[in-house]
């Protein structure tokens, strides 16, 4: 009887493990599908900011001072 029992806890601590790693895995892609999100969001404002800053420096563009004096 004692060694069924001991069979019973075992299987139930290895069920409990698998259970414990299975929500931390969940909760780690959570976590990374966060970051993933952000890092996206990140590039896309950094991306449109450079896009202002070339196109304002295209038009704004002025000759230089080479140029100027020929």
């Amino acid at each position: 009887m004692a060694q069924k029992a001991k069979k019973e806890a075992k299987r139930r601590r290895v069920a409990e493990e698998k259970e414990k790693k299975k929500r931390i895995l969940e909760y780690l892609q959570q976590l990374w599908n966060e970051v993933l999100e952000k890092e996206a969001i990140f590039l896309e404002i950094t991306e449109s900011k450079h896009k202002e800053v070339v196109s304002r420096d295209e038009k704004g563009k002025q000759p230089s001072k080479k140029a100027k004096g020929k």
